[in-house]
């Protein structure tokens, strides 16, 4: 605040010079207003009302022509009209005086109805044709409809192509399986037989036999895998009978002793290692035949488990 009365007090002339030049403005803009601008409106206003006033007796005439115009109008209609009631008695009245024109527009009358009934009946076979000519062409469009589909949908033949390469797949994997479930019977209906010849050997049975069809199994088994894979089942047999039955062995002559020998050392290898790596080998080498198709797990199963059993048949002799 003591600022402030500072500044006014050295200023205080030059303020007042300030306001005073303010005023003095704002006066002559009032004089100005009041006398110049004010006297311009004035004459404008006074030149927009004779323009209006002239506008509007313009307007006045022109709808006075219109009006005019239809009064002209409507008096011309009203003769017409007058002429046609004038000319309509004349003719009723010249028909009426003449006869013989009564049987002239019977005649016209009837020709009109038989001209009016071919034109109907030619209608009509228009249409039939029309409704002909609509289902020939429908059954040509939906002839060919059926190979343009074809060709419009690729999708779908592509997708059928996949499914039936699928169906291929699985019945490929079946054949597979089966052939390994018929092998698996196979092995089983070998050791049940061996199981009976080492009862019958167990019993006092005539070893030589059981010797020589060992040997004749040992000289078949370059010739398939699935009896290379039945000899090797059938080499452990003398095995057991090596460790078992000492009573045999001492009565048994010494080549039968030799075979045996030879037979176990070759069986307890073969069984471990040899068998079940050519099965397995088998196995894999028809699977990479196969085309990568998903593989059904419940046959997968099955599977696992028969090759479960006949390991532990194996491993039990």
């Amino acid at each position: 605040m003591e600022k402030f009365l500072d500044f006014w007090t050295e200023h205080n002339r030059l303020i007042i010079e300030l306001i005073f030049g303010f005023v003095f403005v704002f006066i002559l803009y009032l004089i100005y207003r009041q006398f110049f601008v004010h006297h311009s409106l004035s004459e404008q206003n006074s030149q927009g009302s004779t323009q209006v006033n002239i506008n509007t007796a313009e307007i006045e005439e022109k709808l006075q022509k219109i009006l005019e115009g239809q009064l002209t109008f409507k008096g011309e209609i009203q003769s017409i009209e007058h002429k046609k009631n004038q000319g309509s008695a004349a003719i009723v009245n010249t028909l009426g005086s003449n006869p013989n024109q009564d049987a002239e527009i019977d005649k016209l009358k009837k020709e009109n109805a038989d001209l009016k009934n071919t034109l109907l009946q030619k209608e009509t076979k228009i249409a039939e044709l029309n409704q002909a000519s609509e289902s020939a062409t429908n059954q040509k469009g939906s002839s060919s409809v059926q190979p343009s589909a074809a060709v419009e949908n690729p999708g779908k033949v592509t997708e059928l192509e996949t499914k039936v390469k699928e169906l291929e797949g699985r019945l490929q994997e079946y054949e597979i399986i089966s052939e390994d479930i018929a092998d698996l019977s196979f092995y089983k209906e070998e050791n049940a037989r061996l199981t009976k010849e080492l009862e019958s050997l167990k019993a006092g049975g005539a070893l030589p036999a059981a010797v020589e069809k060992e040997v004749a199994s040992e000289g078949s088994v370059a010739s398939t895998p699935a009896e290379a894979t039945s000899m090797a089942e059938e080499v452990p047999v003398p095995v057991e009978v090596s460790k078992t039955e000492t009573p045999i062995e001492s009565t048994v002559p010494a080549v039968a002793e030799s075979t045996t020998a030879a037979s176990s050392d070759v069986g307890s290898g073969v069984v471990d290692d040899d068998i079940m790596k050519e099965f397995a080998a088998a196995i894999e080498d028809q699977k990479k035949n196969v085309p990568g198709t998903e593989i059904d797990p419940e046959k997968l199963k099955e599977s696992q488990q028969l090759m479960g059993d006949f390991e532990n048949f194996i491993k039990k002799g």
